[in-house]
């Protein structure tokens, strides 16, 4: 519902789109509107791109997984136990 606005506070409730503690953004939803976008864009305080999109090798390592179909999207609640769970035994099924 909220798009590409994947964070690491998300809300339980549908009505309320995710945030990010601590960040801050000129759009979307109140004052907080950081998107995946900026996110994977931003630096981590000190100057360092630390996401896959922080440099072109991070990128070109990314992309040759994916293209040698490596890359296995999840969704889930990671402070959780069961998409890490369910992310375990699928790699212990498949050996």
């Amino acid at each position: 519902q909220f798009g590409p606005s994947i964070n690491y506070g998300s809300s339980l409730s549908v009505n309320v789109p995710p945030t990010i503690v601590g960040a801050t953004g000129g759009y979307g939803f109140g004052s907080n509107g950081v998107t995946y976008a900026s996110l994977m864009t931003s630096d981590d305080g000190t100057g360092q791109y630390r996401s896959y999109l922080g440099s072109e090798e991070k990128f070109a390592f990314i992309k040759d997984l994916e293209a040698r179909n490596l890359v296995v999207p999840v969704v889930g609640d990671f402070s959780g136990n069961k998409a890490i769970r369910a992310v375990a035994d699928y790699l212990k099924g498949v050996g």
